[in-house]
């Protein structure tokens, strides 16, 4: 009989992963142990290996695709062996004679297998383990296999798929409060139910049982006004990489936690003997011919400035729905004037040189835009000469 290949459940949230790549060949010949697929969770990146020997039969499943935990994707077995979907494992001609055997009585439904002796389900062992393991009721599952009258480990698979996703919060207020997570409409990321959707859906069942009172007029509620969308400053994009999966989990969780927790400063101490002599051979050197000498920020910011360029992901800023990698590096120099702190900008910083760079920060003038307008600042008094 032919080894199913499944997506395991990593964890008790994740309910479903994203298929990354399949990385063996639809009929090759494959080891236990090989690997044979990448997918995607919520959190990381895992590699399905092959549990037996035999080929590989993939079933429809695409790069890039969506697919619940535990469902079954493709087979290891014989080499004319076939990966029917939905259907149980083993040679091909049994696997369509099963196939076409559970398709006849569709019309059976899960009233169906509790007929029999004392209402009692009937049900394959493993589907057992798993609706046990779940919490699924498997009077609620409709069987497809023993020609309808028996519930299969897939026809689980395929009521779990089919269920609202709700995180565990919500999942155990539902169970408590009597409440159908079916009959919820989820707000959460993908659709999932969340503990706020379940409170309402709560409430809402309080309110419908309650009489109903003559009430006083009340004025009419203002309407409130809807927040500002974001509008990103125009500037020329590379690429548009979209936000799913592990990034999108940690943009949300990133921009959730600037309102709820502190913001902090790291501090490291470094030995910057080097650091500091180079700079001193650098002042000694061309003060005289370039008329200023050279800073450690100077120096800083063109290392940061190479580093971005060599490296150009971190280069990038977070739109609504994607990581928008930059065309050009452009740092903000703080500097201190008459009318507070300033962050003028320098364009292109990585294409500049040293002196360049140095140059630019000791411009007589340097414009800054305020309020739309462009204007002159004060000259930058930040270095002198020597």
């Amino acid at each position: 009989m032919a080894e199913e290949v499944f997506i395991p459940k990593y964890g008790q949230t994740v309910e479903e992963v994203t298929l990354i790549k399949w990385m063996t060949a639809d009929g090759a010949p494959v080891k236990k142990g090989q690997e044979l697929l990448e997918i995607e969770t919520d959190k990381t990146n895992f590699t399905v290996e092959a549990e037996a020997n035999g080929f590989l039969h993939r079933g429809p499943y695409a790069e890039g695709q969506t697919i619940p935990v535990l469902m079954v994707v493709a087979i290891i077995g014989k080499e004319d062996e076939k990966f029917v979907a939905g259907a149980p494992v083993g040679s091909a001609a049994e696997a369509e004679a099963i196939a076409a055997a559970g398709a006849a009585p569709a019309e059976r439904t899960a009233e169906a297998v509790t007929t029999g002796e004392a209402g009692k389900v009937f049900a394959s062992p493993r589907a057992r383990k798993l609706a046990a393991e779940r919490g699924v009721n498997l009077a609620e599952v409709t069987p497809t296999g023993g020609e309808g009258v028996r519930v299969a480990e897939r026809d689980v698979v395929a009521y779990l798929a089919a269920a609202p996703k709700a995180t565990p919060v919500a999942q155990k207020l539902a169970g408590e409060s009597g409440i159908d997570l079916r009959s919820v409409s989820g707000t959460g990321p993908g659709g999932r139910i969340t503990k706020e959707d379940v409170e309402l859906a709560i409430r809402s069942r309080a309110e419908a049982a309650r009489p109903i009172t003559p009430a006083a007029p009340t004025p009419l509620p203002v309407a409130p006004i809807p927040p500002k969308p974001v509008v990103l400053p125009e500037v020329e994009v590379v690429e548009r990489v979209p936000l799913k999966g592990v990034r999108a989990i940690i943009a949300d969780r990133m921009g959730t936690s600037v309102h709820t927790t502190a913001r902090v400063t790291l501090m490291m101490d470094v030995d910057a003997t080097e650091f500091v002599s180079v700079r001193e051979r650098l002042k000694a050197k061309v003060t005289e011919a370039w008329g200023f000498a050279p800073g450690y920020n100077d120096l800083l910011a063109v290392m940061v400035a190479k580093a971005l360029r060599n490296f150009p992901y971190v280069n990038a800023r977070l739109a609504p729905d994607a990581i928008e990698i930059l065309a050009h590096v452009n740092l903000g120099m703080a500097v201190d004037t008459e009318r507070g702190l300033l962050v003028p900008v320098i364009r292109d910083a990585d294409r500049k040189t040293l002196r360049e760079f140095g140059a630019e920060q000791c411009a007589e003038k340097v414009f800054v835009e305020l309020d739309g307008g462009v204007e002159y600042l004060l000259p930058i008094n930040r270095r002198v000469a020597a």
